[in-house]
């Protein structure tokens, strides 16, 4: 069993990419697989905003804040998952 800590330490790209592999698993519960397909779609979301970096100090801030969050929720949600 992975924990969420040891998951954290993965970058936000791989913690994605898990994510979508539960998704798409057909074996996975219906609910969970939605979970998982939501954060997916919440990675791309940021990244598309965050590309091209924004110049603005305060922007980057608050991306670099959300990337963190969603890195914590991703980790915790894969350690219940896989």
């Amino acid at each position: 069993m992975v924990t969420a800590q040891e998951l954290g330490g993965h970058s936000l790209t791989e913690l994605a990419v898990m994510c979508q592999r539960v998704a798409d698993d057909v074996t996975v519960h219906e609910l969970t697989a939605r979970e998982a397909s939501s954060l997916k779609r919440e990675w791309a979301t940021l990244i598309a905003r965050e590309t091209p970096p924004t110049p603005e100090f305060a922007e980057r801030k608050k991306i670099d804040a959300e990337r963190r969050k969603l890195r914590k929720r991703m980790a915790q949600f894969l350690a219940g998952a896989i």
